[in-house]
């Protein structure tokens, strides 16, 4: 139960994570797109105009895209690197360095002291 309220937390963040950095992003990303059209009118030019012609929304255009195609990807970073916590928080990683061995990794578990 523990494990699948972790997931749907994990998931539920990185989305909703992942949405946010999109909204925060998108007003310059806009100006950025709309500067690169254009050859003398610089950023703050630019941010002036669509202000007047289009209001606060139309910093937000095309918002859409970018949501779809990166709040999954935010949503699955989260949810990988919360499980990976969960896996490695009771164990140790032991570098080993042996003259005649290449370098290795070793796993062992806190609790056991034993190898995983």
């Amino acid at each position: 139960m523990a494990e699948e309220t972790s997931f749907f937390m994990d998931l539920v963040a990185g989305t909703v994570g992942g949405v946010a950095g999109i909204i925060v992003g998108q007003p310059a990303d806009t100006i950025k797109v709309r500067t690169q059209g254009t050859i003398n009118s610089g950023p703050v030019a630019i941010a002036t105009q669509l202000l007047r012609r289009e209001g606060v929304a139309g910093f937000f255009k095309g918002i859409t895209a970018p949501i779809v195609a990166n709040a999954p990807i935010n949503a699955t970073i989260f949810v990988v690197y919360g499980d990976l916590i969960r896996y490695f928080a009771g164990k140790v990683i032991l570098l080993v360095i042996s003259p005649n061995q290449p370098t290795c990794l070793q796993l062992r578990s806190t609790q056991l002291g034993q190898n995983s």
